[in-house]
């Protein structure tokens, strides 16, 4: 009986943060990140504000959060879209077709109002970017991966 409980307390607990994790997405496009406060996020979510923390550290934690999701979701499209295609396609016109997807990406999925709030954040260091930044990024192994065929190839030289 009491495991009952804490399986439902615990449904309960996720259900709270991602309803929590998906109002502040909304808000953060809605309006600029600084303009957004942890009680426009409880108040819309019907939560006391010690209830939000109980999920998330601060606010610059739960930005943190959705851009390393959003990180993710679009290094995996990129890994996706250079799976598609041709292996015996030149890793220039790879590199060319990434940088193409990449700029579509930010340009109609990121939107350029989303990029400057992220920009801003990278400048200022106002909340966890690491998933942008950081070297570990998918991303950044897509282009290694590239640049390491084409340097096999011949097609690329170190220098």
């Amino acid at each position: 009986m009491r495991e009952k409980k804490l399986d439902k307390r615990k449904a309960q607990g996720a259900e709270t943060k991602k309803k929590l994790y998906e109002i502040a997405e909304r808000l953060f496009t809605e309006c600029n990140f600084s303009d957004v406060n942890v009680e426009d996020i409880t108040d819309e979510a019907g939560i006391t504000k010690g209830a939000f923390y109980v999920h998330f550290e601060s606010k610059d934690a739960l930005i943190a959060i959705l851009i390393a999701d959003h990180a993710a979701k679009a290094d995996a499209d990129y890994k996706t879209f250079l799976e598609s295609l041709p292996d015996d396609m030149p890793s220039s016109l790879v590199l060319l077709a990434l940088a193409e997807r990449i700029a579509d990406t930010l340009a109609n999925t990121f939107g350029c109002k989303n990029m400057t709030k992220i920009y801003q954040m990278l400048l200022s260091g106002t909340a966890g970017t690491e998933a942008v930044k950081g070297y570990g990024r998918e991303l950044y192994a897509l282009v290694y991966s590239i640049l390491e065929k084409g340097l096999r190839s011949g097609e690329f030289t170190s220098s």
